[in-house]
């Protein structure tokens, strides 16, 4: 990985999530009360950079975030982490925001608000297709492909930076991020997607999303092989050589937020690090398995000593 300027460029979301503790989800139109926890910078493609860098990466962003506070704030959190923000763009629309309600039973309800927010506007010009060639490997959240039943104005540049990796030797991931009130996905995101999939080397759903996207398209497969995220239950990894089921870390979970993109950061790193694909699995189970035993998104990603430590 030396040769390489980054051993990761990630291209994707970014926003500000907002966390809430509530009694109970009121009937409609009634009110519930609640507690306002913490407002912190997230979204896909920058949980799974800071959580990258975390575990000794090199880390490059591509994204865009407004002119307002919130903005600056993942701008100064992505500095503060060692991920370098020199192709994270800056426009006039809102920084995008996720409302996350923790209720009874510890589960996650998420609202987002974003659609049209400062990431959309992400376009060709945003994209750093030098430093993608220079770099060992790419990882594209799907978020940047389709949102809210749309496919986005990013998706063909995106389209173009996983084959100019492809065409420059990186090694390219792909999660799908699927955000869809139901399971039947539009055509037109389920073709968009599978062009994109078809062109990665590391496809990395969950198994709803996997499931969905087969209804429209059939099995869809990365080139070097398909990781299956399935929770508490661990992973698979489906392979030329067959199927691996990776057990997950067993720990007791306390907050489940972040923990997919934990994983892929887990498995890219053990990827580029030289691992198998069960292998890699197996270091971003332990990864993932960190993440969901604290409280907190970012803040509960694990460093790499520590994941050294747990083997």
């Amino acid at each position: 990985m030396c040769r390489h300027e980054y051993d990761l460029v990630v291209i994707g979301d970014s926003n500000t999530d907002i966390y809430a503790r509530v009694s109970s989800y009121p009937a409609a139109g009634g009110c519930t009360f609640g507690e306002r926890l913490e407002s912190l910078p997230g979204g896909t493609a920058v949980n799974t950079a800071v959580a990258a860098a975390r575990l000794g990466l090199r880390v490059a962003i591509a994204t865009v975030v407004g002119h307002d506070a919130e903005g600056q704030a993942i701008l100064d959190l992505l500095q503060s982490e060692g991920v370098d923000a020199r192709f994270a763009a800056r426009v006039p629309q809102p920084t995008g925001c996720v409302f996350v309600a923790l209720g009874p039973g510890e589960e996650h309800t998420f609202f987002s608000l974003r659609v049209e927010c400062a990431d959309w506007q992400l376009r060709r010009e945003h994209i750093p297709f030098e430093a993608i060639r220079e770099s060992a490997a790419l990882y594209v959240s799907g978020v940047s492909i389709a949102e809210a039943g749309i496919v986005k104005g990013s998706a063909d540049s995106v389209l173009a930076a996983l084959r100019i990796a492809r065409d420059a030797g990186a090694t390219t991931f792909l999660d799908p991020n699927l955000r869809l009130e139901s399971p039947d996905v539009p055509i037109d995101i389920a073709q968009a997607m599978e062009t994109c999939i078809r062109t990665v080397d590391y496809y990395m759903p969950n198994e709803s999303e996997m499931e969905a996207l087969a209804l429209r398209c059939g099995q869809l497969h990365g080139r070097v092989a398909t990781v299956v995220k399935q929770g508490s239950r661990g992973c698979t990894v489906i392979s030329g050589s067959g199927r691996s089921q990776i057990a997950a870390k067993p720990v007791r979970a306390v907050d489940t937020t972040g923990a997919g993109d934990s994983f892929n950061a887990g498995f890219i790193a053990g990827i580029l690090g030289g691992r198998p694909a069960d292998g890699a699995g197996r270091l971003g189970a332990i990864v993932a398995g960190i993440t969901v035993s604290r409280v907190g998104t970012i803040s509960a990603f694990p460093t790499r000593s520590e994941v050294e430590q747990e083997g």
